[in-house]
């Protein structure tokens, strides 16, 4: 998820890179990556991005683990100590 601040930033370095991938939205920034980097950092400074990010923000729970069978062996070896 890609906070509206990010669009604040100056990325001109040609070693700046942003990773856009899982990123529920991707499917408009990909839109706008076809046209260029600088649309991209319009639209996430854009209200309509901003809205979308709190409303999605608001509504997201906790974060899922990522491997629930490792984070089970995890508890369990933790609760052995």
């Amino acid at each position: 998820m890609l906070p509206p601040e990010l669009g604040n930033m100056d990325f001109n370095s040609p070693r700046s890179i942003i990773r856009m991938e899982g990123n529920p939205f991707e499917p408009d920034l990909n839109d706008q990556l076809k046209l260029g980097v600088s649309h991209v950092l319009d639209y996430i400074r854009s209200d309509i991005y901003r809205s979308r990010y709190s409303r999605y923000t608001m509504n997201a729970g906790s974060p899922q683990p990522k491997n629930e069978e490792r984070y089970q062996r995890k508890l369990l070896r933790l609760k052995g100590k």
